[in-house]
């Protein structure tokens, strides 16, 4: 069987975009193979910079943190959503658009949501003018009781983002942001992996996402 493995992680660097009012990413070496005879960086950004997951806890105060995840939601068969022409600016992702994949959008599903927003990023605008999930198509993914939703914005909604947030995580659902190089998958459903590091009391962290396709 070969497999093939898709990077579907932004690379992290000092300085990069992030949200307007979290603290930057600053990567800086603290010893050097000249100074120390070997190389540590020192790393410091937010936990939802670049490509990561959020946890209940990112919204809801009582809300589970990333340390108490069940992983099963984070690696498994992932199904690819097509949800390209919901890819302009402060679109929304409807029911009915959801709807059309209907057969796929059962209990414990993996959905992997392409707008191809990804293309617009680093600009201001990939922030404030993303795409996003509606709140009634995110009631709607609540009561489908899904595992996953992995996305190629930078969060669920431009505007509703509280409420979206507060009604997919209060479902149990994990959440993936930033994802790129989604037009990349050739084959749906596809092995999907996105795991979290293991902050302890924490509500989000960066995570390494691939695409495992096997033939």
């Amino acid at each position: 069987m070969r497999e093939r493995i898709i990077d579907l992680t932004y690379t992290m660097y000092g300085g990069m975009p992030v949200f307007p009012g979290d603290p930057p990413v600053s990567m800086e070496f603290c010893h050097t193979i000249d100074s120390a005879g070997f190389n540590v960086t020192q790393l410091t950004m937010p936990t939802h910079a670049g490509t990561h997951l959020d946890a209940p806890l990112h919204f809801l105060q009582d809300g589970k943190p990333v340390d108490a995840l069940d992983l099963s939601a984070c690696a498994g068969e992932a199904h690819l959503l097509d949800f390209t022409h919901r890819g302009n600016s402060l679109d929304e992702m409807t029911v009915e658009d959801f709807l059309r994949y209907d057969a796929v959008i059962r209990p414990g599903a993996r959905l992997v949501v392409r707008t191809g927003w990804d293309r617009v990023f680093p600009s201001p605008a990939f922030f404030t003018e993303m795409p996003g999930i509606s709140v009634d198509a995110a009631r709607f993914l609540a009561e489908r009781r899904i595992a996953l939703i992995g996305l190629d914005m930078p969060s669920v909604h431009a505007k509703e983002y509280q409420v979206v947030h507060e009604i997919l995580l209060g479902a149990g659902i994990v959440i993936v942001e930033w994802l790129t190089n989604l037009a990349a998958i050739e084959t749906s459903p596809f092995y999907f992996v996105a795991l979290p590091l293991k902050l302890q009391g924490r509500d989000g962290s960066p995570v390494r996402a691939v695409a495992i396709e096997r033939a």
